[in-house]
């Protein structure tokens, strides 16, 4: 099976529009999901230069597969204006370090918010 860990990167706080409802009892409500469904650890970012979340290791399964789906709607709920990006890369073509963190796919989500215009 799939070792996967999921990478939740986050927008810069001059990214996010004033409107949105981004503060800092929406952010810990959003990372108590996440520590909830995946567990959380300090290891393994990717972007050095944005505030990361990344996920324990876990089995690629139709159930995890279905939380990160569920994950992604519980940003939607908390952020209507957020708009996310999902990608899945293997660690090691992004940098040869997936035996090192111990798992094979990152799964990616990137929130973002659309820009006015």
């Amino acid at each position: 099976m799939t070792r996967c860990r999921l990478h939740v990167i986050l927008p810069d706080d001059a990214d996010v529009p004033d409107e949105t409802n981004w503060n800092e009892q929406t952010i810990e409500e959003l990372r108590t999901a996440f520590e909830d469904a995946f567990g959380q650890v300090d290891t393994a970012r990717i972007q050095e230069t944005k505030q990361e979340w990344v996920s324990e290791v876990f089995e690629e399964t139709d159930r995890t597969l279905t939380l990160v789906d569920e994950f992604e709607e519980t940003c939607h709920d908390l952020f209507p204006a957020v708009d996310t990006l999902s990608t899945r890369q293997q660690r090691d073509t992004m940098d040869g370090r997936g035996t090192e963190f111990e798992y094979d796919d990152a799964i990616m989500i990137q929130l973002t918010f659309q820009l006015a215009t």
